[in-house]
């Protein structure tokens, strides 16, 4: 059976693949389980298209994400951005869609640059919500991948994630060397992530 768990899968493949190639490019993926083909991944189309400092917001679900660069100049390469993104894709994709996240995430690959983290913020964490769910997670990815692609550029980039008008969490992709200095994390956070310097 076609799940989510493998979908993402399939996704994560296709990314590596595309980015150990440098293939940024419309194509077709065949996704095959045992010799069989279970599905078909392609890229095409244009994405909706982005202020490079400013919102993308979606049709119905309620969720804004407000975008802006930050720390300078500093370039943390497509293929490193995408990879991070779809990492945490796969992270978040086995949860449930309407699990509430109280906690800050962080997400790397130990070879790549980038770095993803988002915090919930303290409005997200109370009983009557609104609650910053993996449904929002996701949402605020793939909506960031949209960003990268309209802006074309692949720099330090702070999120500010809200639903129905009320900020649930606050995110960045950032160099993973500078995750310290954003003082978003506590030393109790540095040391579980394995962030903690010397």
């Amino acid at each position: 059976m076609w799940t989510t768990k493998f979908m993402v899968w399939g996704l994560f493949l296709m990314a590596f693949y595309i980015h150990t190639h440098d293939a940024f490019q419309m194509g077709f993926f065949s996704l095959q389980w045992k010799g069989a083909e279970v599905a078909g991944l392609g890229i095409a189309g244009t994405p909706r298209l982005a202020d490079t400092a400013g919102a993308v917001t979606p049709d119905n679900s309620g969720v804004k994400v407000d975008f802006a660069f930050f720390g300078g100049p500093l370039v943390l390469g497509k293929g490193s951005l995408f990879m991070t993104i779809i990492m945490s894709l796969m992270e978040a994709a086995p949860q449930g869609a309407t699990d509430p996240i109280y906690e800050t995430v962080i997400n790397y690959l130990p070879n790549e640059p980038a770095a993803f983290i988002v915090t919930p913020t303290q409005r997200a964490r109370r009983p009557r919500g609104p609650y910053f769910t993996n449904a929002v997670l996701i949402d605020a990815l793939a909506r960031t991948a949209e960003f990268f692609s309209a802006s074309k550029i692949y720099r330090q980039l702070e999120l500010n994630i809200s639903l129905g008008g009320v900020k649930v969490a606050q995110a960045a992709f950032v160099q993973r060397r500078n995750l310290e200095s954003l003082n978003l994390l506590n030393a109790t956070d540095l040391q579980e992530h394995g962030l903690q310097t010397a």
